[in-house]
């Protein structure tokens, strides 16, 4: 009970940062627990069941929701006069993240075997490469961006990739905002966990499992977690807006190290 919910919130904290919120539960899953040992095997099924997968995705659903408030209520009282943008907006997204999922249904039919230490490099050259990044730029979204986008957000589901850090900074070197930039990557990550939650939901229902206890412990390191990751969440659009989230490349050089020698 214990392990889910320490892996459960590690999932639900990472989402908040660009660092791979899988890559992280992969690689606290190898280091905890042996390759070898029985219980890891079974342990990294069950991260996969859909009850464990609401767990995680509900929770940062509203976390985002909670955090873009005002953005989504100035819209809605705006309707008359935003539904046009409202409209190309819910456009660009479908089209994102149609070419999103037909990546996702390739790379789980052929299974491409990249280590996950390749995956960290990768995210922490993109966010470092924020440091030559042009700031004064403003452009907007389009529909060829868009369609670039949502190929960016596929090959961000490799291992160790951040859809969060692919998608902003190919925002940014597209010539968009940073705050634009990370408004978009939200903006196309929510329907992408509102989609998994709701297969999840379909897939419980069909095969219920009770991994998780519904007791005041479980709801209070879940809230904690949660309140942590709307901090960490703005803490991220704060460096973002001033140009310093290339710092987190930093931070990427300990879980690349960590998973070359977990994964030798």
């Amino acid at each position: 009970m214990l392990s889910l919910l320490l892996f459960i919130s590690i999932q639900l904290l990472s989402e908040s940062f660009p660092v791979s919120s899988s890559g992280h539960v992969a690689l606290a899953l190898r280091i905890f627990f042996s390759e070898k040992s029985v219980f890891s095997s079974s342990l990294s099924a069950v991260l996969h069941a859909p009850e464990l997968i609401l767990w995680s995705t509900v929770p940062t659903m509203c976390v985002v929701a909670l955090f873009f408030m005002k953005e989504w209520w100035f819209l809605l009282r705006h309707f008359s006069g935003t539904w046009r943008m409202v409209g190309k907006l819910i456009g660009y997204m479908l089209c994102s993240n149609t070419i999103t999922a037909l990546f996702y249904f390739f790379m789980h039919t052929y299974n491409l075997p990249i280590p996950l230490w390749v995956g960290f490099g990768v995210t922490g050259a993109m966010l470092f490469s924020l440091r030559m990044c042009v700031s004064n730029t403003h452009e907007s979204l389009t529909a060829k961006r868009a369609v670039l986008l949502g190929i960016v957000q596929g090959v961000a589901l490799l291992p160790g990739v951040s859809r969060f850090a692919s998608v902003f900074v190919a925002s940014r070197w597209m010539g968009i905002d940073a705050r634009r930039s990370f408004n978009i990557s939200w903006m196309l990550q929510w329907p992408l966990a509102a989609g998994i939650s709701l297969l999840s939901v379909y897939q419980y229902m069909k095969h219920p499992t009770h991994w998780v206890l519904l007791d005041l412990t479980t709801f209070m390191i879940i809230g904690g977690v949660s309140i942590a990751a709307f901090v960490g969440l703005y803490g991220m659009y704060w460096l973002s807006q001033r140009g310093m989230l290339w710092i987190m490349s930093l931070y990427m050089i300990l879980p690349l190290i960590a998973s070359f020698f977990c994964w030798r």
